[in-house]
């Protein structure tokens, strides 16, 4: 996988760039822009881009910043809570979700979409678990034990028969558009 596509040096956007393309891509018309730029607004308070402003200052958003900003975006659509969705996406973004966004915007995977896997455990204190797949390439396992990390948590155990619910969403059209409005 190369991964120079992500991470690549270049001139870094300032605020009004980003929200511009992210409007752009989540279909944002003038009467939602309002309420769309405070959601940014309180990511960014919740310390997603990891960038103190300071007074005065402007942040300076790369590729990798508005990626994360989009996978923050898609969370939050799902109602959860902006607090647990900025950790989410810190905590998984090196090993999970960075690794997903490459591989979505690959273009040599073009027909093969990635999808991201959204396990909420919101109850027990759990957050969110977060893992992907390429979509013609999953085959349900049947049996627990094939993957050591999807095995069943002690509070699945104790309710026999009942799956824990989770979320799929196509990352590849996402990704991909958000590639080439930076391009």
């Amino acid at each position: 996988m190369n991964r120079t596509k992500l991470h690549k040096i270049e001139r870094p956007l300032a605020y009004g760039q980003v929200e511009k393309v992210l409007v752009r891509i989540f279909w944002i018309d003038e009467q939602q822009k309002g309420a769309f730029r405070g959601k940014l607004k309180h990511l960014q308070k919740l310390g997603l881009p990891g960038l103190e402003p300071g007074k005065g200052r402007r942040i300076a958003y790369t590729r990798e910043l508005v990626f994360q900003l989009l996978l923050a975006l898609l969370f939050a659509q799902l109602g959860i809570d902006p607090t647990l969705v900025v950790r989410a996406v810190k905590e998984n973004w090196k090993g999970t979700l960075a690794p997903a966004v490459e591989a979505a915007i690959d273009r040599g995977q073009a027909g093969n979409p990635v999808c991201l896997v959204v396990r909420p455990r919101l109850m027990s204190g759990g957050g969110l678990q977060i893992s992907w797949f390429r979509r013609y390439s999953y085959v349900p396992r049947k049996n627990p034990d094939d993957n050591p990390d999807e095995l069943p948590n002690k509070a699945d155990e104790q309710i026999a028969g009942v799956q824990p619910w989770f979320c799929v969403i196509e990352l590849t059209r996402f990704a991909a558009q958000l590639d080439v409005l930076l391009s």
